[in-house]
């Protein structure tokens, strides 16, 4: 069984593409086996229309629970992520991932969070400041970044009734 590697980096907010895009991997014949950090291990086979989820794996017990009983295969674990699948046609979507995204996301916005300190003193202690300049420019576009994707994750959230 011929497997092939790819080198691909998603940002901890891109979940929603990296899901995109093992599905259209999927649809090319090549069929998500195991992840690590950014290589992603793939089996050839025949295209496929598959449908991936990535869960955050603080969660995982029940998590678990309630993807296997809707029929989802898990594929692998990465970095703090548990990837999952399940063919379009049997696609019974009941887990909502909207808490467990929000609190991976929240977790992360803390670290980066804990970051800024070090780095703002370092930024104050430097002679050539340039590099510290550049990493708290990326770093306000992580936080942004994270901070509108757990807002499209309260807006996609369901009214409830009063």
């Amino acid at each position: 069984m011929e497997t092939v590697s790819v080198w691909q980096l998603f940002w901890v907010w891109q979940d929603r593409s990296l899901e995109r895009w093992l599905g259209e991997m999927a649809a090319r014949g090549l069929h998500l086996e195991r992840v690590q950090l950014c290589r992603f291990v793939f089996r050839r086979g025949p295209a496929a229309d598959v449908v991936y989820r990535v869960a955050d794996g603080s969660a995982a017990d029940q998590t678990n629970a309630v993807l296997a009983r809707g029929g989802w295969l898990r594929v692998d674990c990465s970095s703090g992520w548990v990837y999952w699948r399940q063919s379009a046609s049997r696609l019974q979507d009941g887990w909502d991932a909207r808490l467990s995204k929000t609190q991976r996301y929240w977790r992360a916005l803390v670290m980066l969070c804990c970051c800024v300190v070090p780095l703002l003193a370092l930024g104050l202690r430097a002679r050539g400041p340039v590099i510290v300049y550049v990493a708290l420019v990326l770093w306000a576009y992580a936080v942004t970044r994270l901070v509108l994707r757990l807002r499209d994750l309260d807006i996609d959230a369901p009214a409830v009734a009063p």
